[in-house]
Order: C-alpha cells, then sequence, then structure tokens
C-alpha cells in the first residue's frame, strides 16, 4: 500500500511539473513575440483595443513568473494555485467568447502557432487548458514525503529546515520577472521587428514577380478585372462568386491572379508576417486609370478608368506597384511614418524613409460610384499615375 501510495505521488509530482513547464514555456514564447500576442488579442472583445499590450504583457509575466516559482519552490503551493486561477480565469472568459460570438484565436504559445501555421479549435483548446489545470492538482492536494515529520530523518530537526517563502518574497520574485522582462523588450521588438520587414520585403518582391509574369501572359496589362459598364469588380473563387467597386481591385488582386498562387486566396504569402488577414500588400490604383486621372485637374470620373500597360511606366524603378498596407504602416498622406515598404515596378522591394517619400494626390481614388479610398495613400495614389514617382 505504502508502494503504490509512493508511486502515486511519483506520478503527480511529474504531472504537475510537467504542467508548470508547459505554462512557463507558453510565457517565454509569447516573449520573443509581444506585439505579435498582444495583436492576437483583438480577437477578444472583453479586451479593450488600448489595452491589449498591457494585457498581453500582464499574463506573461504571470505564466513565467508563476511557472518558474512553483519549478524552482518558491512558496510552490500558493504559486500553484496562482498558475490554477490564471488557467481559470483564461478558460472562462474564452468559453463566454465562444459561447456569445465566436471562439477568439488564442496565441497561447506565441510563434509556435504561426509556424505551424494552425490554431487549436475551441474543443481542443478547452480540454487543453483543463488537462493542465487537473495536472495542478495534486501539487496542492498533496505532499512530498520529505516534508512530513514522518518521513524526517532523525539528525533533522524542524529548526535546521529550510524555512518557506514568504508571499511577498514571492511577489518580489514576479516583479523580478517582470522588470527583466521590460528591460528585454525593446531589444527583442527590435529584432522582431526587423526580422517581420525582412521576411515582408521578400513577400513584396515574390509579389512584384507574380504580377510582372502576369503581365507578361496579358499582353503586358496589368491586372483589370472590371466591367466597363457597372464598373463593378466581379471575381470568381471556387465555387463563390464575388463582386466590389472597381479600385476595390488594390485589396483583392490575389483572387484575379489565384493561379499564380497554388490556386489559393488567401495565400499565406499575402499576409504581412506575424499579422492575421487575407492581404497585407495593395495593389497601387494607379494601376487601374490613366495618367490624366490621377492629375487632379483633368479628373473627369470613370472615363478614364482604363487598364494600364507595363511598358507605359515612366519610371519603373522609382514607382511602386505594390504597399505594404498594414494599420501599423499605412502611409496615409496624413501620415508617412517612419517608413515605408513598396514594391517598384523594375521588380525591387525596399524600405523607403519619409523623406523620400512624395506626396500622393489627396484625393485618393475619388468619389465616383466604384471608388474604395478617397483619401491619398503613399505608392498608391501617384500624381501623373504610371508616368509619376513615389520615391525621390
Amino acid at each position: 500500500m505504502v508502494t503504490v501510495q509512493r508511486r502515486l505521488r511519483s506520478v503527480a509530482r511529474r504531472a504537475w511539473v510537467c504542467s508548470a513547464l508547459v505554462i512557463a514555456a507558453a510565457g517565454l514564447l509569447k516573449l520573443t513575440d509581444v506585439e505579435s500576442f498582444a495583436a492576437t488579442l483583438s480577437s477578444w472583445r472583453v479586451v479593450p483595443p488600448v489595452t491589449r499590450f498591457p494585457v498581453a504583457l500582464t499574463v506573461l509575466v504571470l505564466e513565467l513568473g508563476l511557472g518558474l516559482a512553483a519549478l524552482v519552490g518558491l512558496w510552490r503551493s500558493r504559486a500553484v494555485l496562482g498558475l490554477m486561477a490564471l488557467l481559470a480565469l483564461v478558460t472562462s472568459v474564452f468559453v463566454v467568447e465562444s459561447v456569445v460570438s465566436s471562439p477568439p484565436t488564442c496565441g497561447c504559445f506565441g510563434l509556435i502557432s504561426r509556424w505551424h501555421g494552425s490554431h487549436p479549435s475551441a474543443w481542443l483548446l478547452l480540454g487543453r487548458n483543463l488537462l493542465l489545470l487537473g495536472m495542478l492538482v495534486p501539487a496542492v492536494l498533496t505532499q512530498d514525503a520529505s516534508s512530513s515529520p514522518k518521513f524526517r530523518p532523525l539528525a533533522q530537526s524542524p529548526e535546521v529546515l529550510r524555512r518557506g517563502f514568504s508571499i511577498a518574497e514571492l511577489l518580489v520574485v514576479i516583479a523580478v520577472v517582470g522588470v527583466l522582462v521590460a528591460l528585454a523588450l525593446p531589444m527583442l521588438s527590435r529584432s522582431m521587428k526587423e526580422a517581420r520587414s525582412t521576411a515582408s520585403l521578400a513577400n513584396l518582391k515574390s509579389h512584384a514577380t507574380v504580377v510582372t509574369l502576369y503581365c507578361t501572359d496579358s499582353a503586358d496589362v496589368f491586372p483589370w478585372f472590371s466591367d466597363p459598364v457597372t464598373w463593378n469588380l466581379d471575381l470568381e473563387y471556387g465555387d463563390r462568386d464575388y463582386s466590389y467597386p472597381h479600385f476595390f481591385l488594390a485589396h483583392v488582386w490575389g483572387v484575379g491572379l489565384v493561379d499564380y498562387y497554388e490556386g489559393i486566396w488567401p495565400h499565406a504569402a499575402m499576409a504581412y508576417p506575424g499579422v492575421r488577414e487575407d492581404c497585407s500588400y495593395y495593389l497601387s490604383s494607379t494601376l487601374m486609370a490613366s495618367p490624366e486621372y490621377w492629375d487632379g485637374l483633368a479628373r473627369n470620373g470613370p472615363e478614364q478608368w482604363k487598364a494600364q500597360m507595363l511598358h507605359n511606366v515612366t519610371f519603373p524603378g522609382k514607382k511602386a506597384m505594390l504597399v505594404t498596407a498594414i494599420d501599423s504602416q499605412f502611409p496615409w498622406w496624413s501620415f508617412k511614418g517612419p517608413t515605408a515598404e513598396f514594391a517598384l515596378v523594375d521588380g525591387s522591394a525596399a524600405r523607403f524613409p519619409a523623406a523620400r517619400l512624395i506626396e500622393p494626390l489627396l484625393t485618393g481614388d475619388g468619389r465616383w460610384y466604384g471608388t474604395y479610398l478617397p483619401i491619398g495613400v503613399y505608392g498608391l495614389h501617384t500624381v501623373r499615375g504610371v508616368q509619376g514617382r513615389d520615391i525621390e
């Protein structure tokens, strides 16, 4: 009987240690890309936009701090109770979100979720959290044999046993972990931004090559799928039909070129690294209307909406073909941002400092039926269109 109890204690010990390790590892993985984890919180309705980053930081600090505290024995039972409370809270909110609207994105293991290209379903996540929660229970309900007076060596008196850590010391450990995280964040954030931007430029260059290949296969004409009578953009993909305004092609150009992307829309390469959306790269609107339409003074309306040809681009090394258009970097005329990412018509892709950007046409696509963006965007609304330049 004693042997069985000892084996059960051994199994229970391994169970809660594994659970604490998983939670601490989850906090560490979130630390490698805090911004991406914070971005996943946009799908959680209970988390206001202004609090996403603080909430993300709090969660990873608690996971890492409480997990490490439990593993090294800093008032273990209370650290484990803290982990259980955190798991119970997150799981409860997840269940409520799933019932009220739809299952939110987890992002529980940081970059691992993105590397595998998938996120767990609601039932899988719920089952996993309950399993982790159950594995922690033995740490609270059982005691190590060595901690019981019955099993203490005779030569060891209570006075010489190491005292337990106080709650204040546990909080100090969590605070220290938080300080270390805060110190590491700028460096990690900077390196991750550079890595994402480098990957994004590779995406841009690849997309520019695809658009150029399309032009070669289409008598040198840039993507054009609109009905010149209704100015509806009618596209087909799979068993579905899509209808958009003419200039919305800037966003959904990938649907028209789906055959160049393994027949997949949205293709994984369409999204900016770490961002969950169908397309982060906009095709320049200037490729969908004549140069006169982008003159401002000579703009007459839809009669100037005409397909443009690759060989008519006057400055291929200075004219944007595709623009990185994620929320935090979208280069509106009123907000340049520190840099803008363009794929140029000559096939190159680069980040350009704000000082090199040329002001776009401020009225954007215009305000006729079939327009999409009524305000100027760098690279999308170049003055004089294919005859103009986006960078100095």
